[in-house]
């Protein structure tokens, strides 16, 4: 029963390491703890790294309103939409939950490829961040380095993520 406890552990720690290391191994923005702060003469998205994606990619940024601000944001308050020379489509907003941005990227554009899109906020002010296109295999191949960063630090190796598999298949059935 420990031994199992501990590789789920293990699993686990691999699941939050691995996602800070691929961001900042393709210098990018780390979107599991990115933020978008919104107060009444305050607006700052906490990276100054782009945002990578894949096209056609969704992503997620988390909306800070702090509880003592004189300004609540409303689901609909913030929008997103791409700046006129933007080689890809950049839609979103935080219509379905008033605390997260949905960004929306589409469009046809090179691996590497920057594009800059505009997040406005009703009443505040307006950010022009960027996104950056990261081909599917390179953000493979940069999750696989990742994850094998990770499994060094640990002093694992792929063989022990193959029995901490097998052994939450058996857990599960």
């Amino acid at each position: 029963m420990i031994g199992i406890i501990r590789h789920s552990l293990v699993a686990t720690a691999i699941l939050f390491v691995v996602p800070t290391a691929l961001a900042s191994s393709h210098q990018c923005a780390d979107l599991k703890n990115m933020k978008l702060a919104i107060d009444e003469y305050h607006l700052e998205l906490d990276s100054k790294k782009p945002i990578c994606t894949k096209v056609p990619g969704t992503i997620k940024v988390r909306i800070k309103n702090p509880p003592n601000s004189d300004h609540v944001i409303a689901a609909g308050d913030v929008t997103v939409a791409q700046k006129p020379e933007s080689p890809l489509t950049i839609t979103g907003n935080n219509s379905a939950n008033r605390l997260e941005l949905v960004i929306s990227v589409t469009g046809n554009a090179s691996p590497d490829e920057e594009a800059k899109f505009f997040i406005t906020v009703k009443d505040v002010g307006v950010l022009d961040p960027k996104v950056r296109v990261v081909d599917t295999d390179v953000l493979m191949r940069l999750l696989t380095h990742a994850i094998e960063d990770s499994l060094g630090i640990l002093g694992l190796d792929w063989e022990d993520v193959a029995r901490v598999a097998a052994m939450q298949l058996e857990s599960t059935e």
